[in-house]
């Protein structure tokens, strides 16, 4: 079992959050993740960034749904990418790939993909439609690295103790 949070970007005029949020809980489920925490915060860069990063610390995989747009308020993507440590512009690619064979208006939002310490973090959409398309062609990938980093801890730990 892999462990999972999601964040949900308080966006104005979008009714469809609770919805959404369950809708990727099932998503995680089906992809063996366990949803270790949700919480929505408010669309305010530096709220954002502590949110994604105290998160990243407790979760493998941290899902930050919404504020991908392009209206001012839309600051998901900066604030991932502002604070992960490592890009996954592969996994940018595959999502977007997807949604765009979808429906070609995916193409107005932006998603992030990062590493933060041992944690995979992901900025999608929240509209119900794009979690789905967003989130699966990855989640197998993800759960690879995150097998591969367990190895590696593991390894780690039985050299170390």
């Amino acid at each position: 079992m892999y462990t999972a949070s999601i964040l949900r970007v308080l966006e104005s005029g979008y009714d469809e959050s609770n919805y959404t949020i369950e809708l990727c809980k099932r998503i995680l489920a089906k992809f063996g993740f366990e949803v270790y925490t949700q919480e929505s915060v408010e669309p305010v860069m530096s709220a954002l960034k502590e949110a994604i990063f105290s998160t990243a610390r407790d979760s493998e995989l941290v899902i930050v749904l919404g504020g991908t747009g392009l209206l001012r308020e839309d600051i998901a993507t900066e604030a991932v990418l502002s604070i992960i440590d490592k890009r996954a512009q592969g996994l940018e690619i595959s999502m977007v790939h997807n949604a765009l064979k979808k429906n070609h208006e995916f193409s107005l939002y932006r998603c992030a993909a990062g590493t933060i310490l041992n944690s995979v973090v992901l900025s999608v959409p929240g509209q119900k439609d794009a979690v789905e398309w967003y989130l699966e062609p990855v989640l197998n990938t993800i759960k690879t690295l995150l097998d591969k980093w367990r190895r590696t801890q593991y390894d780690a730990d039985e050299t170390h103790g």
